[in-house]
């Protein structure tokens, strides 16, 4: 296991594992609050780390530049394999608008992989329809996530790797995460009912 999490995340020094619930997905409905900012902290066990996880998601799948910004330290940053990092949350917030301006319809749903009390290492599989002439359809990213949090439960670092793959209508597979997270996001208040991203189908 250890060395598994050392070469998906070779940034991670020192990173030590909890034992238990290793590939868990995030795609369950939150009871209410803990989509807040810094609502699950460290230190994490392998339940926590999870909770903190489907969190994030679900925040995520509102589509929401600074509600997802929020989650982040002011002094937090967002590492990419390539490009220059993304540093607090004005510069997040300005990322993620111009991501939604060319990715529609984006739905995340994460998967554990491994913790310690303050970093949680896990993968993303993203779908999303291209917004240009040349992008448009469908696109599959998975991502490889390393996340570092302060004691607040807000992202300090956020080591991101991905690789884009274009899909099929057909091939897609988070229809229906999507239209729970929809549910999720409308149920509090993250989004008025006519912008709540159901999947069509």
């Amino acid at each position: 296991m250890a060395s598994r999490c050392r070469s998906l995340l070779p940034r991670a020094r020192g990173f030590r594992l909890k034992a238990g619930q290793v590939g868990t997905e995030t795609h369950e409905l939150l009871p209410p609050g803990l989509t807040e900012p810094g609502s699950v902290r460290p230190p994490f066990t392998p339940a926590s780390a999870h909770t903190k996880l489907q969190s994030l998601a679900a925040v995520h799948n509102t589509s929401n530049p600074a509600m997802i910004a929020a989650h982040y330290s002011p002094r937090g940053a967002w590492y990419f394999a390539a490009g220059p990092p993304v540093r607090g949350r004005e510069e997040v917030t300005r990322f993620l608008r111009r991501r939604y301006e060319h990715m529609l319809e984006w739905h995340v749903r994460m998967r554990l992989f491994c913790n310690d009390e303050y970093r949680i290492a896990a993968t993303a599989h993203c779908e999303w329809r291209g917004a240009s002439e040349g992008t448009s359809g469908w696109y599959k990213t998975v991502c490889n996530e390393l996340l570092t949090f302060d004691d607040d439960g807000l992202l300090l670092e956020h080591d991101t790797t991905c690789n884009d793959v274009a899909i099929s209508e057909e091939d897609r597979v988070l229809r229906d995460s999507a239209a729970a997270f929809g549910l999720l996001a409308e149920k509090h208040g993250l989004l008025p009912k006519s912008e709540v991203p159901y999947p069509e189908g």
